[in-house]
């Protein structure tokens, strides 16, 4: 009579399958009724005892530290914020750092999450750090 049993294949894979006593797979266990539990995978580890709060946490969005300047500006765009409020912004500042945020603003190319600038930016803005990330994972996607 053939059973059900889980196994590894080739260290990557959970597999099932219906075997004879004699074929069953190295390293598998048999299924038995309701009692299985197939293994938890979190990034193709097998993972035991974890809770569900460890595995939200594991599968959060990954918060990119640099984006492209269209990603950012295409992004404030599409959560409903004038690009002119940003230069208004940066016109308000005192010199130095008007002219700094002012060429970093126009030309370049990438910005980084957590530059000085970007935060004074989003401040300005009303953007929390939490909506800051959601723009940079979202961005990113651009």
């Amino acid at each position: 009579m053939k059973k059900l049993y889980y196994y590894w294949f080739d260290d990557l894979a959970l597999k099932a399958g219906y075997f004879l006593a004699e074929n069953v797979p190295l390293n598998s266990q048999e299924i038995i009724g309701d009692g299985f539990q197939k293994p938890i995978l979190l990034n193709g580890v097998v993972v035991e005892g974890i809770t569900p709060e460890e595995i939200a946490e594991a599968n959060k969005p990954i918060i990119p530290s640099i984006i492209t300047a269209r990603q950012l500006r295409l992004q404030l765009v599409l959560n409903g914020f004038n690009l002119n409020a940003i230069d208004l912004i940066i016109d308000s500042l005192a010199e130095p750092n008007k002219s700094i945020a002012k060429v970093s603003w126009e030309y370049a190319t990438t910005f980084e999450r957590e530059h000085q600038m970007l935060a004074l930016i989003a401040q300005q803005l009303g953007i929390t750090e939490t909506e800051l990330d959601t723009i940079f994972i979202n961005a990113e996607k651009l």
